[in-house]
């Protein structure tokens, strides 16, 4: 289970999907296009998680 967070409440779930590590960038940031009713994906961008403060990196993954 992957859990997705703003970057501007980096404390908050904001929903979270089950996704697999086989799954490729493209199929995640559909996922989370269908799950916000967005209907363009390229205009999400994913970023990592910072272990030490348990908040999103600001830079994206891609």
């Amino acid at each position: 289970v992957v859990h997705f967070r703003a970057l501007d409440e980096p404390t908050k779930d904001d929903f979270c999907l089950e996704l697999s590590k086989l799954h490729s960038y493209d199929e995640v940031v559909e996922r989370v296009a269908e799950q916000l009713g967005l209907d363009d994906p390229s205009n999400i961008r994913l970023t990592s998680h910072n272990c030490y403060s348990q908040k999103p990196k600001p830079q994206p993954i891609r």
